[in-house]
């Protein structure tokens, strides 16, 4: 039998050779894999990650790792542990090494005081089993350039500036970012040098919209050469008339570009926004987010509609989770303790589709999550109303 050690690694030699190995071949085109001088310069933000590894027999098998974020989770700001990325060697594959990699990596977050974990799933049905829920899909769509012709004949307020990402970072987007988040469930922010990534490799324009000085509307996009594409990454606004002034701004480049191609948020409805518009839904996008409840004694303080419940809670992957809790709303903000005697039995994973508001409750017992009364849904339905988290972060 191979003598398998699961731990966290911190030295810089074990980063960059044993960590790196793993996800070098897993998410990059390889041969080659990285020379020394590329995996010394993402050694800054390699030690920002926590960082599992399984051994066999002495071997880096496998690896999860974690960034430390932020996530507002129904009004409240949380710690959030975002996984990025998970790998497996092929000779480590199919033996168990990375589901045992992120069930360590979950103690080792809640430890940092994480509430939350989230990621971006190469399977939704592995991370599933392991805790997950699912989110609503990013959206992305396309549509003519020409079609936005009518707005340059419009006299749209606001001051639209472009610059740089890297100019504007820290003065404009960054910033934004932040009033944003507080005001969106689900959103999660990076920290530290792996946020200022997009600053430093500035592969981007930064267009900003501001109405008496204060910033409505910003976005991030690429102009793939003439006649091309104009290449919308972050299109985040705040009001109705900095998405006009934003979608101005992209008329201007008419006889620049032919298509325009933004991701969008999955409530936005593009569809609605400007007769003959016509934008062209593309599916073809991998970003689909999964939350977890990583702490269970830890959610309280959201804010939740009127009422209360006690839930007998099963976690297979972390077992300060299981037990019997009370969810209680005081004044509109959530409030958790140990019970006695429990309504009903939730698994992790349906605890998580209530408090991120992404599956209705009816549909629990057909998900094997629980299998609550219809008195009890009713109560349940009125203080976790259904919403539709939007993680933003890529990671």
């Amino acid at each position: 039998m191979p003598e398998v050690n699961i731990r966290q690694i911190e030295t810089d030699e074990e980063i960059l050779y044993d960590f790196m190995s793993l996800t070098n071949y897993a998410f990059r085109p390889t041969p080659p894999t990285i020379n020394d001088e590329e995996r010394s310069e993402m050694l800054p933000t390699g030690r920002e990650r926590r960082i599992v590894v399984a051994y066999e027999d002495g071997q880096p098998r496998a690896t999860a790792a974690a960034l430390d974020m932020t996530q507002n989770v129904r009004g409240k700001i949380y710690g959030m542990g975002g996984i990025s990325p998970v790998a497996t060697h092929p000779m480590g594959r199919r033996q168990g090494y990375a589901r045992q990699s992120l069930v360590t990596l979950f103690g080792i977050m809640r430890e940092a005081g994480h509430v939350f974990t989230g990621l971006h799933p190469f399977r939704e049905s592995f991370y599933e089993r392991l805790g997950y829920v699912t989110f609503p899909r990013i959206q992305r769509v396309d549509f003519d350039t020409a079609n936005l012709g009518k707005l340059l004949k419009m006299n749209i307020p606001g001051d639209v500036q472009f610059q740089r990402i890297k100019a504007g970072y820290e003065a404009i987007f960054a910033p934004f970012l932040q009033r944003m988040q507080a005001q969106t469930h689900g959103m999660s922010l990076k920290g530290g040098l792996n946020a200022r990534l997009l600053m430093d490799k500035d592969e981007f324009w930064l267009a900003s919209v501001q109405f008496d000085g204060v910033v409505e509307g910003v976005m991030l996009y690429q102009i793939k050469g003439f006649g091309g594409e104009f290449d919308v990454s972050r299109f985040l606004t705040l009001s109705s008339r900095a998405r006009y002034a934003l979608l101005a701004y992209i008329a201007r480049h008419i006889d620049h570009t032919k298509v325009v191609t933004m991701r969008l948020r999955h409530e936005e409805r593009p569809q609605t926004w400007l007769s003959d518009m016509l934008p062209r839904a593309n599916p073809d996008i991998w970003l689909t987010p999964m939350g977890r409840v990583l702490d269970v004694a830890q959610v309280g303080g959201m804010q939740v509609g009127e009422g209360a419940f006690t839930a007998r809670i099963t976690d297979a992957q972390c077992e300060w989770n299981n037990g019997t809790w009370s969810f209680v709303s005081e004044g509109g903000t959530l409030h958790v303790a140990p019970a006695e005697d429990a309504e009903v039995d939730l698994t992790i994973q349906g605890l998580g589709a209530l408090l991120y508001g992404t599956h209705d409750p009816h549909d629990f017992v057909f998900r094997g999550w629980g299998d609550p009364s219809p008195e009890l849904i009713a109560r349940l339905e009125t203080m976790f109303p259904r919403q539709n988290p939007y993680m933003f972060e890529p990671y």
